[in-house]
């Protein structure tokens, strides 16, 4: 066997084993966001602009809101302030909200307290006893929220079968109350109103109908020189060539 060189100091001078070079593992492809469910809005940043509305792990549909834990007081009252300003869905989030905060064991005047409502305070807990008794699964963005108290009292499927009905046939709050109630629809009047009743505006409409009735009857008049005086008086009859044409 041949002997180690020795180093001058007297170590031994071992050759290195050589290594091939280990290539890097490139990194994992970041996982994609989760996308939120269909027409819902998943707001997890907070906001800086005037304005923007600040909904940390919350969804928020047009006829929901969800959130994921529990908020503290100054939130939940800071939200209900910021929804006074909100066009649409402003109801079932008020209701939502509230029924969350109270289920968290916070107190309702203490929820509202200081704060300038354009309802009153029966008002309010007659919506938050809407979204109690009509659940999200159960609401429709078709009709307004009115719709919806009518039929609060009703069973779940009463109150699906009901609401459906209103949207397909565009009935107003009023009518479907008296289907909640099981009372029939008023006799329509068919008595004509009298002229004091003519609200000015609709007299003003029928007066310009009018006016443009006559320059289109006097333009086709125009149009028939030869027409003899006796035949004018039958020419808007029914039945008459004129009127068929129309």
């Amino acid at each position: 066997m041949s002997a180690k060189k020795k180093s001058p100091d007297g170590a031994s001078s071992a050759k290195p084993e050589t290594t091939s070079a280990i290539p890097a593992v490139p990194p994992a492809p970041a996982t994609p966001p989760v996308k939120p469910e269909s027409k819902a809005i998943a707001v997890t940043k907070p906001f800086k602009e005037e304005g923007a509305l600040w909904l940390p792990e919350t969804i928020l549909t047009a006829t929901s809101l969800k959130l994921a834990h529990k908020m503290p007081l100054d939130f939940c009252r800071e939200l209900l302030g910021k929804f006074l300003v909100c066009e649409s869905a402003v109801l079932f989030w008020w209701g939502d909200l509230i029924a969350q905060a109270l289920d968290w064991g916070y107190k309702y005047d203490d929820l509202i307290r200081d704060m300038k409502l354009p309802w009153a305070k029966g008002t309010v807990k007659n919506i938050v006893s809407t979204c109690q008794n009509v659940p999200p699964s159960r609401r429709r963005d078709d009709v307004s929220f009115g719709h919806h108290v009518e039929v609060q009292g009703c069973d779940a499927a009463e109150q699906t079968r009901l609401l459906k009905e209103a949207a397909i046939t565009r009935w107003t709050r009023a009518q479907l109350r008296r289907k909640v109630n099981g009372t029939p629809d008023p006799e329509p009047t068919t008595e004509p109103l009298k002229p004091s009743e003519v609200p000015p505006e609709v007299k003003r409409l029928a007066l310009d109908d009018l006016s443009q009735a006559r320059k289109w009857v006097d333009g086709i008049l125009e149009s028939l020189p030869d027409l003899k005086a006796a035949d004018r008086t039958t020419l808007f009859e029914p039945g008459s060539e004129l009127v068929r044409g129309c």
